[in-house]
């Protein structure tokens, strides 16, 4: 969004990507909630049909938990791109693997947890969990208020030429960081 004007035609990626986010998370609470042992829908027994022991009851609500608490997250990430400006690479790099990391999590924990599907869809819902990591990490750099600014050329190299940079009492150059401009 540049200086208040949006884009209402066609809506923005952001508006795009949040729809998706909600109708994720509210598909997920409709084919959920009859699996509810305890819930105004545990009449039905659909738990009882599927065999889910009260051992592993304990993984599914972590797996339950992980699979809509991650979408949660990735639309706040979803948020935090629109309001305030990035370099263009970090929303380039960072709204994809959300977007995957939240449907591996989504997909490889639930069917981990409610249809026994295997350790393949363990290993998917930690796939996904590790790339919204990753993406969180991604996000936290290009929010940092302290990244050096490089305003010298680079050489052929790739390589910022060194300069002398004046010294403090305690021999430590000091930190430049560059101001957040509006992109």
């Amino acid at each position: 969004m540049k200086h208040g004007v949006r884009n209402t035609q066609n809506g923005s990626a952001t508006e795009r990507l949040l729809w998706a986010v909600v109708a994720w998370e509210a598909l997920l609470v409709v084919l959920l909630s009859p699996l509810s042992a305890t819930g105004p829908l545990a009449g039905l027994g659909l738990a009882a049909r599927l065999g889910l022991d009260e051992t592993g009851r304990v993984g599914r609500i972590v797996m339950l938990y992980h699979s809509l608490a991650v979408p949660f997250v990735a639309a706040l990430v979803y948020l935090i791109l629109d309001a305030l400006p990035f370099d263009e690479r970090i929303p380039r790099l960072v709204r994809p693997t959300v977007t995957v990391g939240y449907l591996l999590t989504s997909v490889g924990g639930l069917s981990f947890a409610y249809l026994r599907a295997g350790w393949i869809a363990h290993g998917l819902f930690l796939v996904g969990l590790s790339l919204t990591f990753y993406a969180g990490a991604v996000l936290w750099w290009g929010l940092s208020p302290w990244r050096v600014v490089r305003d010298d050329p680079r050489s052929e190299s790739g390589v910022a030429p060194v300069r002398s940079e004046p010294r403090s009492e305690s021999g430590v150059a000091p930190v430049r960081s560059e101001p957040r401009s509006e992109s």
